[in-house]
């Protein structure tokens, strides 16, 4: 769309130019008039036509005049200007204040007509370019802004000092991390398919407001880092007065939320890091910090601090979980019951999360010794920054489990192999106490050693005598745990006549001698 103005005080003037353009030009054009400069200024000032048409002499505002007048409005339409063969010197003039043509009086209208196509081939060019360089430029700040969200998410996922350097080089992207003290901060809120589309936007929106109300939005990076969740990275911080002065605005920020969007939200704060190398210590205390939110004290913020260092006591599944009948949602969920129990704090929940990381881990793994089908068919799990209470993740947990038990179970229907060898890890487990060994086994179900080998490497995972090991060490773990029995006794049973092999055998197996995991 093209808009024309044709100023000329003689309306048979402007009606006649608008008619032999009307007939000459197919492009989509709109027509204006003005019969004096006056008039001609309002239409200016209101519709910014692109091209406009002017006899050099209107009542009330000369040609030059307008001109001047027109390009303080801040735009710079074509102008062309009628004259007469007596006002030359004046067109003169007029051609130095920036004006495209003069028509020399009477109008060649074949002349004219080419002139005033030239000028809307002209305009149309000059728009098409400003598009597409919108569009580039749109498209570059896009994938920069991309570029550098990715590069921040490595940075905070990157534990490798040889990485982070790396990361921190490009230059191209204006992206560095490596100013001195920094902080992370990670801020989880509930989604669900009523917000999924504009929540995060909205909480950047209110959390950027407040920063920039108190003066700190200058040193922070604010990024989506997963659906639910989003990160702040505050960099030279490296004072108490200003980590205050962080909790501080993330609180007005959360009421805000709060009363518009209505959602529950909570932070985790990290502890202040040196050098980028340093920040991903930073963001995982700041997630250690975020789930302490499964607690449900009342409180929206929580600030990571170091507690006494203990030895790791998250659950592990590794000899638990060697067969689809050890699925069990619900002996698997009370397995989560005392360290859930804990006094509420970062380490007793830190534990709770890695003691589920685990059982997600071995499940995985076991899946696919199970002959469960391809890695594929196995559902995802809720990641654990999702769960906003101790009774969420065990809902989670136990329809998870229940899932891949499915899935294990349809598999064994349809496959020989698959019930044959869970017939003989109970058979295994029944005659755990006795000396049974690769012979027996395949005696008693009447198949040679070397296909029960086969078989317990293609279907499980691991060889024959590994796995009758893994078993009885896990029997002799239990009776450790839950009994009196001495431990040469304990030896005896799982059919060592060795103590000290018994004793080398366990240690390899848990890290610790009987004695001492008995003690402990």
């Amino acid at each position: 769309m093209i808009t024309i103005l044709i100023a000329d005080d003689e309306e048979l003037i402007r009606k006649g130019l608008i008619s032999i353009l009307t007939k000459a030009i197919k492009t989509d054009v709109t027509y204006l008039e003005a019969e004096n400069g006056l008039e001609a200024l309002k239409i200016c000032r209101e519709q910014y036509p692109e091209i406009i048409v002017s006899d050099i002499r209107m009542p009330f505002c000369s040609g030059l005049k307008f001109i001047e007048k027109v390009k303080g409005f801040g735009y710079s339409p074509t102008f062309i200007i009628i004259s007469g063969y007596s006002e030359f010197e004046y067109a003169k003039q007029a051609i130095k204040c920036g004006v495209k043509e003069y028509v020399l009086k009477p109008i060649q209208k074949k002349q004219f007509v080419r002139l005033i196509k030239s000028c809307i081939d002209e305009i149309m060019k000059k728009k098409a370019a400003m598009h597409d360089e919108f569009v580039n430029t749109r498209t570059n700040v896009k994938t920069i802004k991309a570029i550098r969200k990715k590069l921040l998410i490595d940075l905070l996922n990157c534990n490798d000092e040889k990485k982070i350097h790396d990361i921190n080089n490009i230059e191209t992207y204006e992206f560095s991390l490596d100013r001195g003290f920094s902080l992370c901060c990670v801020i989880q809120y509930k989604i669900d398919k009523g917000n999924l589309d504009y929540i995060d936007l909205a909480i950047i929106n209110i959390i950027e407001e407040i920063l920039g109300r108190e003066n700190l939005l200058r040193n922070a990076t604010i990024e989506t880092y997963s659906n639910g969740q989003i990160v702040l990275v505050f960099e030279e911080c490296n004072q108490e007065t200003m980590l205050n002065s962080i909790v501080s605005a993330i609180s007005k920020a959360f009421h805000l939320i709060e009363i518009y969007l209505k959602i529950d939200v909570f932070a985790g704060i990290g502890d202040i890091q040196f050098g980028s190398n340093r920040l991903y210590k930073s963001f995982c205390h700041a997630c250690e910090a975020a789930n302490c939110k499964l607690y449900q004290l009342g409180n929206s913020i929580q600030r990571y601090a170091k507690e006494s260092s203990a030895e790791d006591d998250s659950l592990h599944f590794e000899t638990t979980l060697l067969s689809p009948d050890d699925l069990d949602p619900v002996e698997i969920i009370h397995l989560f019951d005392p360290i859930i129990r804990r006094t509420p704090s970062i380490q007793s929940v830190n534990a709770v999360e890695k003691s589920y990381r685990n059982l997600m881990e071995t499940v995985r793994e076991q899946f696919g010794k199970y002959g469960a089908g391809a890695d594929q068919d196995l559902p995802e799990p809720t990641p654990f920054c999702n769960y906003w209470s101790f009774i969420q993740m065990k809902h989670g947990m136990e329809s998870y489990l229940t899932q891949v038990r499915a899935l294990i179970n349809k598999s064994s229907s349809d496959g020989p192999n698959n019930k044959l060898i869970q017939c003989m890890i109970q058979y295994i487990r029944d005659s755990a106490f006795d000396d049974i060994n690769l012979n027996s086994v395949a005696s008693h179900f009447s198949y040679t050693p070397a296909y029960i080998s086969f078989l317990f490497k293609k279907q499980i995972g691991v060889g024959f005598n590994e796995f009758v090991t893994k078993t009885k060490m896990e029997m002799a773990k239990n009776m450790l745990k839950n009994t009196e029995i001495p431990i040469g006794e304990i030896s005896r049973l799982c059919g060592y006549g060795n103590s000290k092999y018994f004793a080398t055998s366990f240690k390899k197996s848990f890290g610790m001698s009987p004695s001492v995991f008995r003690q402990n």
